[in-house]
């Protein structure tokens, strides 16, 4: 299986009417593949990998399509999945992913959420560095809040964001969770959501990721041996509404969606997962210890309960021990050997 992204400029409309969609189609001998798409660049997919291709794009609006661009030949190579996990609580279907070049910001390729809560972000690309993931809500989209036990609206208005590291990135397939924790790496590390996409800093790396990874974890007080960025945690969907359903998997698994979960329950009365989120991440960039923040006042008791309440008895006692905010209470060799980007 093998595609490519073909990029355009938008055109310059005569009259004034907007244009409603695009069309890229690909050629190779008699087999012509069309994918329509709004906006560039488009993903033809179900190419052959290897083969020369013939491309051009046309754009339509309400007088009709225009006559094609000018035809550019490419190689397709093969598909690379990067299936992407938000977690607020568990989101429902439609919730936007889209992915982006960690050295320019240049989009490479987005998808919705399926019904599991997973976008899988299908892309063609020579690059193999780090990547930006931005997550954007919709007008119909849902995230389980684990303070209710309920679903509540995650609009277009809020987002998540995390960058993946090279290591993690540079594969054919694998699955990455954003969660409060990167999103607040990734603002400390300068990266910013923006209406059009992502900026991110040209000093943007891995010191300055493991910089802003550093300093959340201290804020929140978490022990590096315990809870792994670049797995994804275990989380309660919107279908496990009322249902008393309890998390259960790895330590690692667990110990990531606890603390998720006890963050989640410090919000304000009238603030969502994903607004809070932000509010802790600009406060983490600020220099801002977690020994003396009002904003997680309480975390450890809240993170107690998480696991005394949300997580299976027969994990329990693995994940006990509390998260102290701002503490350091880890051997220092820990800290130094620990790398997360």
């Amino acid at each position: 299986d093998g595609g490519l992204s073909v990029a355009f400029d938008r055109p310059v409309v005569a009259g004034g009417l907007s244009i409603t969609s695009y069309s890229a189609t690909c050629v190779a001998g008699d087999v012509k593949t069309s994918v329509n798409g709004t906006a560039s660049p488009i993903a033809v997919l179900g190419l052959t990998a290897g083969t020369e291709y013939a491309c051009s794009v046309t754009a339509t609006n309400a007088f009709g399509e225009s006559k094609p661009s000018r035809v550019l030949k490419a190689t397709p190579l093969e598909s690379r999945t990067l299936s992407v996990v938000p977690v607020l609580g568990g989101v429902s279907a439609g919730v936007k992913a889209e992915i982006f070049r960690a050295d320019s910001g240049e989009r490479l390729g987005g998808a919705t959420t399926q019904a599991t809560g997973i976008a899988d972000v299908k892309y063609f690309s020579s690059y193999k560095g780090a990547l930006v993931v931005k997550v954007t809500g919709a007008a119909d989209a849902t995230y389980y809040d684990e303070r209710v036990d309920g679903a509540r609206p995650f609009p277009a208005s809020q987002s998540l964001l995390a960058v993946l590291p090279q290591s993690i990135a540079d594969k054919s397939s694998v699955q990455y969770g954003v969660t409060t924790l990167t999103n607040a790496v990734a603002i400390g590390a300068g990266v910013q959501g923006t209406a059009a996409g992502v900026t991110v800093p040209t000093t943007l790396g891995a010191d300055s990721l493991n910089a802003a990874a550093f300093k959340v974890m201290v804020y929140f007080g978490l022990d590096p041996t315990k809870i792994d960025l670049s797995i994804v945690p275990e989380r309660l969907r919107i279908t496990d509404v009322g249902t008393g359903k309890r998390l259960d998997g790895t330590e690692q698994q667990l110990n990531y969606g606890a603390v998720l979960i006890a963050i989640a329950k410090l919000a304000p009365t009238g603030v969502s997962v994903s607004e809070f989120s932000q509010i802790v991440a600009a406060e983490i960039k600020a220099g801002v210890s977690g020994s003396s923040s009002n904003l997680l006042k309480g975390f450890a008791d809240a993170y107690s309960s998480t696991v005394k309440n949300t997580v299976v008895p027969a994990m329990q006692t693995k994940i006990a021990s509390p998260p102290s905010p701002g503490a350091f209470p880890w051997d220092s060799a820990v800290w130094d050997s620990a790398t997360w980007y």
